[in-house]
């Protein structure tokens, strides 16, 4: 009879492995993507799905974000076209919604148990996927509202909140070999239909990649990643009426409880993690992490090669 934490633990390791591996080769796709596009234009993306999908960027700090990976607009839009699932494309394609008053926001009544059970199973196994798959957005009203005080944003309706998580998503597979977003702890409110979440943000530049690749097995980034200061966390408040339907989401910046100091980043990783979110000014235009990031790629495709 095989003991249950231990079977527990070698399940654990074999997700780890996989989320590691997925993540690394979105990060691979996704820059090969990039300079593909960058040189063919039209040719790397279906007939179909430009007009249909564009991405028209109008905010600075994804501008900024942009510039700092040395990625051009028309490609990075190509690109966050391309990683559409079926469903956000549809979710897309309707356009935007009416605006929703705060008053019916908080007239719209309380959840039963049941129904906040399956919003917080649906959170719980859906937010620490976030980076490799497309959410579940059939647990949030169509008219639902983004109030983003992480960036001072406040939008309303589901296709604004769909844009913004595949926007995140995109860049983070852009910008890191290894990005995860992770539930540090996850509450139940009935009395106030609540559902809280405190959440932290990793990630590994290609730059870190390179240098620690030699030294760690694929499943072992773990233990890169919390040496590392490569981090942002936050915290989530999210309001389900009496339908079983999230109907605002509140994103709050969050200090570490063990040691507040580390809010001001004493990294380069942190900061550009930081600006994934939108919170800090770009100061260079360029960083050696762009090129690191290549040379890993080709050298992954070459030991690919070699052992093939």
């Amino acid at each position: 009879m095989v003991d249950k934490p231990l079977l527990l633990e070698c399940n654990q390791k074999v997700l780890g492995k996989h989320y590691t591996a997925v993540s690394l080769q979105q990060h691979i796709q996704a820059n090969d993507f990039v300079r593909q596009f960058r040189t063919h234009r039209n040719i790397c993306l279906g007939q179909d799905q430009m007009p249909d999908y564009y991405l028209s960027i109008e905010d600075d700090q994804l501008q900024q974000t942009l510039v700092s990976m040395t990625v051009d607009q028309p490609s990075f839009s190509a690109y966050f076209c391309s990683q559409l699932s079926c469903n956000e494309k549809l979710l897309l394609s309707t356009g935007d919604t009416p605006q929703t008053s705060s008053n019916n926001i908080e007239n719209q009544g309380l959840p039963s148990p049941s129904q906040l059970q399956h919003v917080f199973d649906v959170l719980s196994t859906t937010l620490p996927r976030l980076f490799i798959q497309p959410m579940n957005y059939q647990i949030y009203s169509p008219d639902v509202v983004f109030e983003n005080r992480i960036r001072g944003t406040h939008t309303t309706g589901l296709y604004n909140y769909v844009k913004q998580v595949a926007l995140l998503r995109c860049v983070g597979h852009l910008k890191y070999a290894y990005v995860r977003f992770e539930i540090l702890k996850i509450t139940q409110h009935p009395e106030e239909g609540t559902i809280k979440v405190r959440w932290r943000i990793c990630g590994i530049s290609g730059l870190k990649v390179l240098f620690q690749f030699w030294r760690y097995k694929l499943w072992q980034w773990k233990e890169v990643l919390q040496k590392q200061e490569s981090w942002y966390d936050g915290f989530s408040t999210f309001h389900v009426s009496s339908k079983g339907l999230i109907t605002l989401h509140v994103a709050d910046k969050m200090m570490p409880d063990d040691d507040k100091a580390t809010e001001t980043n004493k990294g380069i990783l942190a900061a550009k993690l930081a600006l994934l979110l939108g919170l800090l000014p770009q100061q260079n235009a360029k960083n050696l992490s762009d090129v690191m990031e290549n040379l890993l790629i080709n050298s992954i495709t070459t030991t690919g090669k070699s052992q093939a």
